[in-house]
């Protein structure tokens, strides 16, 4: 996945969702882009964190 801070991709993550676990696993994170890794750590890991909550919110049903 392609991880975009402006309009510039900074870094490719690969992650996996595990739903039984209620887990979001980063297997491989490799920065592409220009500057300093760490200029853009904490804000993408931030962002990683709102992603993780909303992959593993649970489904709810709706009743007809």
């Amino acid at each position: 996945m392609p991880v975009l801070v402006g309009d510039e991709i900074v870094a490719v993550i690969d992650l996996k969702v595990d739903r039984e676990e209620a887990a979001l696993f980063m297997q491989q994170w490799t920065w592409v882009g220009k500057g300093t890794a760490s200029r853009h750590k904490v804000p993408i890991e931030n962002e990683l964190t709102r992603f993780e909550r909303f992959q593993l919110q649970p489904m709810h049903s709706n009743p007809i």
